[in-house]
C-alpha cells in the first residue's frame, strides 16, 4: 500500500462540485467499483484556495498510488475515461497527453498508528525547496517534540508531499477536529507550535501568524 498526495488548478469551480456530485450520486455505484478495481482503500479530494487561486488537492491510499492518473489515461474503461476527461475539464488542461514529469515526492510522514475520516489538506508554494526539505530534516530531528505537538492538538495521521514541477507542496492531516487543531496551532505558545508555525512562514513566503490557510471544502470521501 502506499500513499499521494497530489495538487492541480482550477479552471472552473462550478465543474468541480458538479464532478464530485456526479461521484456521490448517480456515478456513486461506478466511482466505488472502480476504486476496488484500482486497489485504492482512501481518496479525499479537496476545493481551496492558494496564493496561486483556487485548486483541487488530492489525497489517495492505494496499491502503487503513484501510477494512478498514468494507468487512467491508458485505461479503456468508459468510467475511467470520465474520470480522467474530468478532471481535465476542471484543471483546464488535457491530462492525458501531459508530458510525463517527477511524481509527487513523499517528504514527511508523521503518525500514532491510529486513522481518522475527519481530515484537511493544505497546498502552498515553495520557493525554496531547500528550505523545505531542511524543515522535513528538521521536524525528523525532532520528533519527540513533533509527537507531542500532534498529539496535544489531536492529529494522529500526516503527510507531507513535495511536487517537483509545480514547487508546491501538499500536506494531508487526520485527526479529531483538524481543523480546531490547525486553529490552535496558529495561536499556540508552546515553544516547538511557534518555532513550526515560523519555519512554515519562511518555508512557504506566507505569514501563518497572520493568515492561517484557508478551510478546503472536501468535494469527496471515499473508504473501502
Amino acid at each position: 500500500m502506499s500513499s499521494v498526495g497530489f495538487v492541480a488548478p482550477v479552471k472552473e469551480g462550478a465543474a468541480a462540485r458538479a464532478f464530485a456530485a456526479e461521484l456521490k450520486g448517480e456515478r456513486r455505484a461506478e466511482y466505488v467499483s472502480a476504486q476496488k478495481r484500482q486497489g485504492c482503500t482512501r481518496e479525499r479530494i479537496f476545493l481551496t484556495e492558494t496564493p496561486m487561486g483556487p485548486m483541487i488537492v488530492g489525497y489517495r491510499d492505494a496499491h502503487n498510488a503513484g501510477f494512478h492518473m498514468a494507468t487512467l489515461a491508458s485505461s479503456s474503461s468508459a468510467f475511467d475515461k470520465w474520470y480522467i476527461e474530468s478532471i481535465s475539464r476542471i484543471a483546464g488542461r488535457d491530462l492525458a497527453t501531459m508530458p510525463a514529469g517527477a511524481p509527487p515526492h513523499l517528504a514527511f510522514e508523521w503518525t500514532n498508528g491510529q486513522r481518522s475520516r475527519s481530515c484537511t489538506m493544505i497546498a502552498a508554494p515553495v520557493p525554496d525547496p531547500s528550505k523545505f526539505w531542511q524543515m522535513c530534516r528538521d521536524m525528523s530531528m525532532r520528533s519527540g517534540d513533533h509527537k507531542e505537538s500532534r498529539e496535544r492538538q489531536g492529529i494522529v495521521f500526516e503527510q507531507a508531499f513535495y511536487l517537483h514541477e509545480m514547487k508546491m507542496v501538499a500536506v494531508y492531516l487526520e485527526g479529531t477536529d483538524v481543523d480546531g487543531a490547525m486553529e490552535r496551532s496558529m495561536s499556540s505558545t508552546a515553544s516547538y507550535d511557534k518555532w513550526f508555525i515560523e519555519q512554515a512562514s519562511a518555508v512557504h513566503g506566507i505569514d501563518f501568524k497572520a493568515h492561517a490557510p484557508p478551510k478546503p471544502e472536501l468535494l469527496v470521501l471515499f473508504d473501502a
